[in-house]
């Protein structure tokens, strides 16, 4: 595991990880992730709903 890594996009370093393993499926990761930063990044447009 002593690849280099740091410039390579981050597809292919997925697409390794689920090579060699680790994850299961490269694709589902990404979907999981476009499903939180929707989520982390939804902004109230109410302030008192954004200050609580």
């Amino acid at each position: 595991m002593l690849e280099p890594y740091e410039d390579r996009p981050m597809l292919d370093k997925l697409n390794r990880l689920e090579k060699m393993g680790y994850l299961t499926s490269a694709e589902q990761w990404q979907t999981l992730r476009v499903i939180r930063y929707r989520l982390t990044h939804d902004y109230p447009t109410d302030d008192a709903l954004t200050a609580a």
